[in-house]
Order: C-alpha cells, then sequence, then structure tokens
C-alpha cells in the first residue's frame, strides 16, 4: 500500500508535463529526472522519476511519467500516460482519465467511479489564486472497497524565489495548495508546495500530510534531451 500511494503522489504531482515555454511542464523535446523521497514515523522510501511529453497537438497534450526504484534503472516499474485538454488559458486534466491510467496500471487495484477536473494555468501570476477542484472516485484497493472526495483549494502564487536542486539553481514561482481527502470516515489534509520555473517545469515539490506523519520531497535531478 506505501509503495502504491507513493506512485500516486509521483504521478499525480510531477506528472504534469508539456509543450514549450511554459512553468509546469517540461519543455518540449526535453525529459525531467526527479528523486522522490517520502518519510513516515517507520522509516522512509525513495523512487525516481523520467517525465516527458509524448504527444501533442492544437487541441491537446499527452504526459508520459516513468517511475524507477533506482537512479541508475533501465527498465520502469510502472508508466502511465496523462492526457491534457489546451485552452487559451489554461492545460485541463480529466481527473476520471487520470485515474484510469495511474490507478488502473498498479496491481490490485480496480478504479469502479470517478469525476473531476484540475486546471493549470498557462501564465501563473504571483498573488493570483486560482480556484478549488472537487474530484470523486470509488475503487476496490487490495481486496477493500473505497470511496474517496477530495477538494483541493487554496490554490494560489505566493512568491518567487530562487531554488537549487541537483539540476542547478532556478529562478521559481512559489506554488501553494491545500488538498482535503475524506475517505472511510476520514478527512486527511495534505499541504503541497511546489516551485514551478517557465520553460523548465516542476523544480522541486514538498507535500505534509497529517501534521508531519507522512512527508514527500521531489527535487529535479536532471533534464535532458529526449
Amino acid at each position: 500500500m506505501k509503495k502504491a500511494l507513493l506512485a500516486l503522489t509521483l504521478i499525480l504531482a510531477s506528472g504534469i508535463a508539456m509543450a514549450q515555454d511554459n512553468w509546469f511542464f517540461p519543455a518540449a523535446g526535453k525529459a525531467n529526472s526527479y528523486k522522490t523521497t517520502a518519510s513516515t514515523i517507520a522509516g522512509s522510501q525513495t523512487l525516481y522519476s523520467t517525465i516527458y511529453t509524448s504527444a501533442a497537438d492544437a487541441a491537446s497534450v499527452t504526459v508520459t511519467t516513468d517511475i524507477f526504484t533506482s537512479a541508475d534503472a533501465a527498465t520502469p516499474t510502472q508508466s502511465t500516460s496523462m492526457k491534457y485538454a489546451v485552452t487559451d488559458e489554461a492545460y485541463t486534466l480529466n481527473f476520471a482519465d487520470a485515474l484510469a491510467s495511474t490507478l488502473g496500471s498498479m496491481e490490485n487495484v480496480n478504479v469502479t467511479e470517478s469525476s473531476g477536473e484540475m486546471i493549470y494555468p498557462k501564465n501563473p501570476e504571483q498573488g493570483k489564486s486560482y480556484g478549488t477542484a472537487t474530484l470523486k472516485f470509488a475503487a476496490s484497493m487490495m481486496g477493500t472497497e473505497i470511496g474517496v472526495e477530495a477538494q483541493i483549494k487554496d490554490r494560489a502564487v505566493t512568491a518567487t524565489e530562487t531554488i537549487e536542486v541537483p539540476a542547478g539553481k532556478f529562478e521559481c514561482l512559489k506554488f501553494e495548495e491545500t488538498t482535503e481527502v475524506k475517505m472511510m470516515g476520514q478527512t486527511i489534509q495534505t499541504k503541497t508546495t511546489s516551485w514551478i520555473s517557465r520553460g523548465v517545469g516542476v523544480v522541486k515539490q514538498t507535500t505534509d500530510s497529517m501534521n508531519g506523519m507522512l512527508t514527500t520531497t521531489m527535487e529535479l535531478s536532471s533534464v535532458k534531451d529526449k
């Protein structure tokens, strides 16, 4: 279960990739590689991912995320693709399609219902807010039936900062959002902070869930030609 949740975090957090000179996604023809470490009171786990645009036209972009168990692994343990609709102002991810690709590729997981969408602005600006998204899905996971409702709110660019990661130093916008997930009678709140750089995409991302009981840190390790 822990490995599946980390893989889902990787895909939904960093599986936002696309073309040209934008803020959230790797540039066309480039592959961004990341190291992500999740920590709990029981220990930590690290996975590696590579994100790139696998198809694009005027109406949509398809983004592929490959996940590896080690930095030098040649074959991904999981690979998923997500399709984003393109408008003049934003990129929109249909949550039903995203879950079908993400959870559908995991063993012992069957998605039975899902709805909602996520919108990523083409030109984010400091001080601006970007609405609330409500996502729902039902699934059978490892023999257990679960229903989930998530509200992603307080989505805003809060600062401009210079961030240094293994891939280098980048001028970034700080994009923050809070996710409240209702599942099995419990509400879990997660704070996500992403540092995004124009023409590069996500440079660094941190999450803090359940008052620090689960944290993740993702950093850009390299940008290569694809």
